[in-house]
């Protein structure tokens, strides 16, 4: 039977938490309980820069633990009561994950210039403001010419990095193997930073998407193989109602509302509708679901929601 572990990560101070932060918790805990495994809640008091680079605390322990396998999910997707087991749904994978592009098209995209890359990484919907800075973060953080074959991976293996799950072995191989390091990337992006040269302005306010860029790099210089998460581990209809086979809802990878970056009312506002929407995933007890609407002051939209028979 396998050791395993679920980490969760975050660095915002008490006062400014997103409001559902406690049921994120809540679940992840009962969804331990499922697994048979340990959980972790990584509250990071480093003052990393971006902050999604946090998460790192909880790779290294990870990696330094005698767990099998670690189940990373970020702290803006929520475990529907009805979730089984992931960990026995891939347990001889060694690195699983939500491919970036699964929720786009399904064909293979075509990359033979730097030009096909910017151009489709510009469609309206993939976000590819942020994306068109990959070849300046090749270049500038991780000391390497742009190449083809990695923006061909890019486009079309890429992974989302809100659920992942680690073996052990693997994980130590993506930290510590390759011409460059997890942590040589963030002191590169620090460095950077601190020469304040306004030459890499939009790169290092970027956010985010620095983290999604280092993963994937890390993943592609180290051959590590990916096995796809079905979209019921990555679900992100916000406005709609959760399918029995919907495991997890990941606020942060779009939908019929695309929630982008750390903007926490936004969420706020998305984790309200959704839960509402779909109370009986998330609650075990109706006093449970009360308790939750009263921290939004929204009980007056609830009363309304179950009048009406929503």
């Amino acid at each position: 039977m396998q050791n395993n572990i679920i980490y969760t990560c975050f660095s915002c101070p008490v006062d400014k938490r997103p409001k559902f932060l406690d049921l994120h918790i809540d679940l992840i805990k009962t969804y331990a309980e499922k697994c048979k495994c340990d959980f972790k809640i990584m509250d990071v008091h480093k003052n990393y820069n971006p902050p999604v680079f946090t998460v790192y605390e909880a790779y290294k322990e990870f990696a330094e633990s005698k767990y099998d396998k670690m189940l990373y999910i970020d702290w803006d997707v929520l475990i529907s009561l009805n979730s089984s087991n992931i960990f026995e749904s891939y347990i001889k994978d060694k690195f699983t994950a939500y491919k970036w592009k699964t929720g786009f098209t399904d064909k293979h995209i075509i990359i033979n210039t730097l030009s096909d890359f910017n151009e489709y990484v510009s469609t309206p919907g993939l976000d590819g403001k942020d994306n068109l800075l990959l070849p300046e973060f090749i270049k500038e953080v991780c000391g390497r010419d742009v190449s083809l074959n990695f923006l061909r991976y890019y486009v079309n293996d890429a992974i989302s990095g809100g659920v992942m799950m680690f073996d052990r072995e693997t994980m130590n191989t993506f930290l510590f193997n390759g011409h460059i390091t997890w942590e040589e990337i963030y002191d590169k992006i620090t460095l950077l930073r601190e020469v304040n040269d306004f030459q890499h302005n939009k790169l290092l306010n970027a956010g985010g998407v620095l983290s999604h860029f280092a993963i994937n790099y890390l993943l592609y210089i180290n051959d590590i193989k990916v096995t796809a998460l079905d979209k019921k581990w990555n679900t992100n209809s916000v406005t709609g109602k959760m399918k029995p086979d919907e495991f997890f809802y990941n606020f942060n990878c779009g939908g019929d509302e695309l929630i982008t970056g750390n903007d926490f009312s936004e969420k706020n506002n998305a984790a309200l509708k959704y839960v509402i929407n779909n109370r009986s995933s998330f609650f075990k007890t109706k006093e449970k679901f009360t308790n939750f609407i009263k921290k939004y002051n929204a009980t007056d939209i609830i009363q309304s929601k179950i009048n009406n028979g929503k």
